[in-house]
């Protein structure tokens, strides 16, 4: 998982996913990832589905 997220580090452009919306008026389409991390979380699931509602 961490060489997937390391793969990710970069520059992009995201040009064509602002065009999508005409109305902002946004110039620089770059954007950079700098670094890519793992992180372990501990999950838990219930036989009792309703614990999950709001």
């Amino acid at each position: 998982m961490q060489s997937a997220a390391n793969s990710l580090v970069g520059e992009y452009d995201f040009q064509k996913s602002y065009n999508l919306n005409p109305g902002k008026q946004i110039t620089n389409f770059q954007r950079s990832i700098y670094t890519g991390a793992e992180k372990k979380t501990h999950l838990t699931t219930s036989s009792n589905s309703s614990s999950l509602a709001p």
